[in-house]
């Protein structure tokens, strides 16, 4: 592997993990807010109205996807320089 291809495998790593967590955290945590508010308008006198958060939901993702790769940025530029056929043949 080239030195490139191996910062962009922690990359690509970072993001499919931010997409499957995107994936079920997203729809649980919209089900499981709308339960708790629910549960809470329940208990106090209000009229109940489902709240929608139409930018955090449509601007999560891209969030989500920024922070993971610049998270992954130095451990990819760190797995960059090693010396991959070194670190094979010691394992």
């Amino acid at each position: 592997m080239t030195r490139g291809q191996c910062r962009w495998v922690v990359v690509t790593q970072a993001s499919v993990l931010a997409v499957i967590g995107l994936i079920f955290g997203v729809p649980l945590g919209l089900a499981l807010g709308r339960s708790v508010w629910r549960v809470a308008a329940d208990y106090t006198p209000l009229y109940y109205v489902a709240p929608v958060a139409l930018w955090a939901l449509l601007l999560v993702a891209p969030a989500a996807l920024v922070v993971s790769n610049l998270l992954a940025a130095w451990p990819g530029r760190r797995a960059g320089r090693l010396r991959i056929a070194n670190i094979l043949r010691s394992e």
